[in-house]
Formats: C-alpha cells, sequence, structure tokens
C-alpha cells in the first residue's frame, strides 16, 4: 500500500517557484511510490499580493483552512507538504496549516524555496522565534533544495530534521527553437526586483553597451511595486524604479509561459540572475537545458 502524501502547495494563483516545484513533484515518479493528492494553497492572485494581509487573503486562507480540514478527514494522509515561508505572514499560515495537520496526527514536512531563514528568523522579537523554534520542532521534516542550504537552520531546527532534495526537469520539455535574432542577448528571469538583482543588472547595462555593442537585456517576470523581502534591502522601490528608467537596449514584456518563454531561453546568449538570496533557481535549470 502507497503512503498517502497531501501536497499543499500553490500550482495556480500569484506565479512562483513553488507554482513549478509542485507541479514537478506531480510528474514526477513520485506520484508511482506515493498516492498524492493535491490542495491547491495559494492566497494571494498576483506576487504583489503576497507576504501582504488583506481581508481578501483572509477570507482566502480561511477557505483554505476548511479545505484542508475536510481533506484531512477524508483523504486521511501519512504526511502534508507544505511551503515554508520566509516572512511574517507567510510564516503565519504556515504554522496554521501545520497546526491543523498535528492536530490530525499528521506528520508535515516543511518545503524551503530559497536561503536566509536564519536571517529572518534572528530579525523577529524573541517571542516570535520561541515560535518559530515551536513550529518547527514539532515538524518531521525541513526539506530545502541544497545540502549548503541547510544552513540556515541552525540552532533552530535539529540536524536530524533537515533533509536535501535538488530539483530537476525534463530536458526534453525544452525544444530548443529557431532562433530568430542576433546574437548578444543577455537574458534574466525572475522577479524584477532589487531582491533578485534587477537593479545591479540594468545599472550596469550602460557599461555592457560600451564592452559589447548591439548587446539586449531581456527581463522576464513580473515588476513588483514594492519589494517583498527586506531582509537585504532598506528601499522598497528601487526595483520599480530601475524598470521605469531602463535604456532603449532593455526589454521587459512581463511574464512569459510555455512556449514563448521557452523561445526566449533559446533567443538568449547568456543567462544572468544575480540574486540576492536563492534556493535552486528552476529558471537556472531551464537556461541549462
Amino acid at each position: 500500500m502507497r503512503p498517502k502524501v497531501l501536497l499543499v502547495s500553490p500550482l495556480h494563483g500569484a506565479i512562483s517557484g513553488q507554482n513549478a516545484v509542485t507541479q514537478m513533484v506531480l510528474d514526477s515518479p513520485l506520484s508511482s511510490w506515493w498516492e498524492i493528492t493535491h490542495l491547491e494553497a495559494s492566497t494571494a492572485r498576483r506576487n504583489a499580493d503576497r507576504a501582504r494581509v488583506s481581508w481578501g487573503g483572509l477570507a482566502r486562507l480561511a477557505r483554505l483552512l476548511w479545505t484542508l480540514r475536510r481533506a484531512l478527514k477524508e483523504f486521511r494522509p501519512q504526511a502534508a507538504w507544505i511551503p515554508l515561508a520566509r516572512n511574517r505572514s507567510g510564516f503565519l499560515k504556515f504554522s496554521l496549516l501545520a497546526g491543523l495537520c498535528f492536530r490530525h496526527k499528521v506528520r508535515v514536512v516543511g518545503k524551503v524555496g530559497g536561503d536566509n531563514f536564519d536571517l529572518f528568523c534572528a530579525a523577529q522579537p524573541h517571542a516570535v522565534q520561541d515560535v518559530i523554534r515551536a513550529v518547527l520542532g514539532r515538524c518531521a521534516a525541513v526539506l530545502v533544495e541544497g545540502q549548503c542550504l541547510t544552513r540556515q537552520f541552525t540552532g533552530i531546527v535539529p540536524a536530524d530534521r533537515l533533509r536535501w532534495a535538488y530539483l530537476g526537469i525534463d530536458a526534453e520539455a525544452y525544444p530548443m527553437p529557431r532562433r530568430t535574432r542576433s546574437a548578444r542577448n543577455i537574458l534574466f528571469v525572475g522577479y524584477v526586483t532589487q531582491a533578485k538583482g534587477a537593479v545591479d543588472l540594468l545599472a550596469a547595462m550602460p557599461i555592457v553597451s560600451k564592452s559589447i555593442p548591439g548587446a539586449r537585456l531581456v527581463m522576464l517576470g513580473e515588476h513588483v511595486r514594492e519589494e517583498r523581502s527586506l531582509i537585504h534591502l532598506h528601499d522598497r522601490d528601487a526595483g520599480w524604479r530601475a524598470v521605469k528608467a531602463r535604456g532603449k537596449n532593455v526589454e521587459a514584456p512581463g511574464i512569459l509561459t510555455g512556449p514563448a518563454k521557452r523561445h526566449a531561453f533559446a533567443e538568449a546568449d547568456l543567462f544572468c540572475l544575480p540574486s540576492a538570496s536563492e534556493g535552486f533557481p528552476v529558471s537556472v535549470l531551464e537556461a541549462m537545458a
């Protein structure tokens, strides 16, 4: 009999790396080893709404908790996979979802998609730090995307509960379309924010253009009005202002998916993601494919 696993993770709503990881799990051979049931966990319709409290978000969270309660009773899983956030509202959401699983005696695996959880924890009041340690201390495991990323939980999660698993994609799903542009194209994929390094990349483009005439930068991703991750940042609007002031050799078409996104990768000569905080970006795998 296959173990039952409840995948409480976003697949729709605001586009992020978590969506891609959810799809990877559903498409992977794990579905032949585990009996997986997916529960849509997105409570934000746009990336700009993530990590922010709103009445609409609270209503969607309440519906999610009710749906999770029903799923736990009907599906009776042995374990639940829940994304673990590095901001207060996101961690509160994780705590509520995990708490409901604890109440039904279901093991919880917290899935972390990035780095610097230790910096997030250290920036919180002592009472909040105690809550973080208490919640994570009840989890069966915390899963990160590489062995080096386990260090962010030193002193927060017992070492024997830390696990890592590298991401992977099907390279055959990324056929190389025919190029329609000349060379010298640079590609950036991610939130167009300071945290992802977009500001630094935009600032470097005038220098790049002098050294490589005709060089162009294509930035795929949502233009977030205010930064969500402030661990490294002090200017919430820097990314937005930099995109608005971009030069003529910079294209920012927004979010592309499917064939349009694969075509953008095929047109690129160089992929650049100078992010200040990453785990194992799916976009890097896509560029390699």
